[in-house]
């Protein structure tokens, strides 16, 4: 194979190894972004059900 070939798949697998980097960088984001969610869904899920509760007692017929 002659240099300028070599030179070709050198760069065609620099450029998949720096694709791949980016898309675990991509996924790891995510994947904190949706980690840290399920952290706050206790205290997101509490403050649903009081707005619920004063939202019953604001409306005729309810508690």
């Amino acid at each position: 194979m002659s240099f300028v070939s070599y030179l070709k798949r050198i760069i065609l697998l620099a450029t998949f190894v720096f694709s791949a980097s980016i898309l675990a960088q991509v996924r790891l984001v995510q994947w904190s972004d949706a980690h840290s969610s399920l952290e706050t869904l206790p205290e997101q899920l509490t403050a649903i059900d009081k707005l619920a509760k004063e939202y019953k007692k604001t409306t005729p017929g309810g508690e």
